[in-house]
């Protein structure tokens, strides 16, 4: 694929809006040099920056902000969809704590919380398949009802008898507290896709 000369990137870039221009600017290392030198001589001659040391300030390099950010904001869309698709993968295997669960309790011959637990494993796996296919931020608020479910049937699950250890809480507390990051994260970033396609 051939990289377009200076005088095509001139005119394509002279009928950027001043924010696609500084979305360019903001993001210089991702964009070849001739690119971003077009977007520098136009934005010098808006008046968007005054000179090259701008691109220096905080406003412009943006990458140690973000890499701080607990839930970092990605440069583009195709970026976003990769992340989306690594956080959606997690949450299909999250389909495996249930499914353990109701094979369990079949071993038991606990068939009514077995038939509780494959419930909310088809259940996630639809949501999590729905999400996948449609991206709609909606879906995402039936995952963390499904989530706050599976908590409460899980701690009902053990009697008042059985006091869990110190590790088994805190193993317990890092992956309830991981599959919230996840599915906010994911929420996030449909949130700030669905913006940017507006």
């Amino acid at each position: 694929m051939e990289f377009p000369d200076k005088e095509s990137l001139k005119e394509r870039f002279t009928q950027y809006p001043d924010s696609q221009l500084l979305e360019i600017l903001n993001n210089h290392k991702n964009y070849q040099g001739l690119a971003v030198q077009v977007a520098k001589e136009i934005a010098k001659e808006r008046g968007l920056i005054h000179s090259d040391q701008d691109l220096l300030t905080p406003g412009f390099n943006q990458d140690h902000y973000y890499s701080r950010s607990l839930f970092p904001l990605l440069k583009s869309k195709e970026q976003a969809d990769r992340v989306l698709q690594s956080l959606l993968r997690v949450l299909y295997l999250a389909t495996i704590v249930p499914m353990v669960l109701a094979v369990f309790d079949y071993a038991n011959h606990k068939f009514s919380e077995m038939s509780v637990w494959s419930c909310l494993m088809i259940f996630w796996g639809l949501a999590v398949f729905s999400l996948d296919k449609k991206k709609k931020t909606g879906l995402v608020y039936i995952l963390y009802v499904l989530f706050i479910v599976f908590q409460v049937l899980f701690l009902a699950s053990f009697g008042p008898s059985s006091i869990p250890s110190v590790i088994d809480v805190f193993i317990y507390l890092i992956a309830v507290f991981l599959v919230l990051y996840i599915l906010t994260y994911a929420f996030i970033i449909l949130k700030r896709k669905t913006k940017i396609e507006e």
